[in-house]
């Protein structure tokens, strides 16, 4: 009976050294940037087998599993036993030593039309994909993602052509925590063909940070920030929309020190800005975003705007567009 035990461990241990291999200091990610573009690995199934201290569960139980083609990571569409749903996995990156709040997760994900596919990114301490979301990409390139902004954190617009897409994903841990997506192909027995999902180039890497607004006036305002390591050069994008949509947003490149002023302001706009390093060709995640006003806003005569205890126009003979501006 001993022996019969032994041999069960034994090959317990063969068919999932993830379970071992990840409480072990081999699997910690504690040196940064830390990327994985999936080249070194061969075509076939990307299971614990083959990506050591990754973790992975089907949660439907139908038998799916990411894959790999051509150095690339995808899950693909599938059907198997009849069901008319797609593939619904989950992936837990290798534990991570983050040494501070700083960081951000990036990863490609092409993006198509007529495909209901989705990738959910949450971090959490334990490895569970239920504890932070913080990033919902629609594999449907021209889906409005949006419609979900009160059920995900850090929801992606749509784009304005199907294609290969970076996003980056703010980490608001430091310390042990874990980088776990959840899943969805396209479904199957649609009208249209289902689709594989597909992602690459993983990416987690510091990003500016401290970002702060100064010496604001009728259409400018000075944007200063942290570097995230020792770069130079730096992307700033900013816009009057917080999701940064295509067309909504303005990006100007700085070198040297580490600040800028935006000029051509709407001094009625509230803006948002974010930040990303440049190191040669490649580039961080961006940076949490600043939002600031342009000015305080006082609305004559309609109890609307920033402030409601303003002079009614009928005593003070203002139109009900008059608005005061002060800051």
């Amino acid at each position: 009976m001993k022996t019969k035990h032994l041999l069960l461990l034994l090959l317990l241990a063969v068919i999932v050294p993830w379970a071992v291999n990840a409480q072990t200091n081999s699997c910690v990610i504690e040196s940064f940037p830390w990327t994985e573009n999936f080249n070194s690995y061969g075509n076939g199934y990307f299971t614990p087998q083959n990506g050591p201290c990754w973790a992975y569960r089907d949660l439907n139980n139908h038998g799916h599993s990411f894959r790999i083609d051509n150095g690339r990571l995808y899950l693909p569409h599938g059907n198997p036993n009849g069901l008319m749903n797609g593939a619904y996995c989950r992936l837990t990156l290798p534990q991570l030593e983050l040494p501070s709040d700083h960081y951000a997760f990036s990863l490609d994900v092409y993006r198509e039309a007529e495909t209901k596919g989705q990738v959910e990114v949450f971090v959490s301490t334990n490895g569970s994909e239920f504890t932070t979301p913080i990033g919902y990409i629609s594999t449907r390139y021209n889906y409005n993602c949006t419609n979900y902004a009160d059920y995900h954190y850090g929801t992606v617009p749509p784009e304005n052509g199907a294609g290969w897409y970076t996003y980056s994903f703010n980490i608001p841990y430091s310390g042990s925590c874990y980088i776990v997506l959840r899943c969805t192909s396209d479904w199957a027995g649609q009208s249209y063909t289902p689709k594989n999902l597909y992602m690459d180039n993983f990416c987690i890497r510091e990003v500016p940070y401290s970002l702060a607004v100064s010496n604001i006036t009728a259409s400018t305002a000075d944007i200063s920030w942290t570097p995230a390591t020792d770069e130079t050069e730096w992307r700033v994008q900013y816009g009057t929309h917080n999701a940064f949509y295509n067309g909504t947003f303005q990006e100007v490149t700085v070198t040297g020190d580490p600040s800028v002023t935006l000029t051509n302001l709407d001094p009625v706009q509230r803006y948002h800005v974010r930040v990303k390093a440049v190191y040669g060709g490649e580039k961080s995640g961006w940076s949490l975003p600043l939002s600031f006003d342009m000015a305080s806003k006082y609305t004559i005569g309609r109890l609307s705007g920033f402030f409601r205890d303003v002079p009614f126009n009928t005593y003070n003979k203002y139109s009900y567009t008059q608005q005061i501006y002060t800051h």
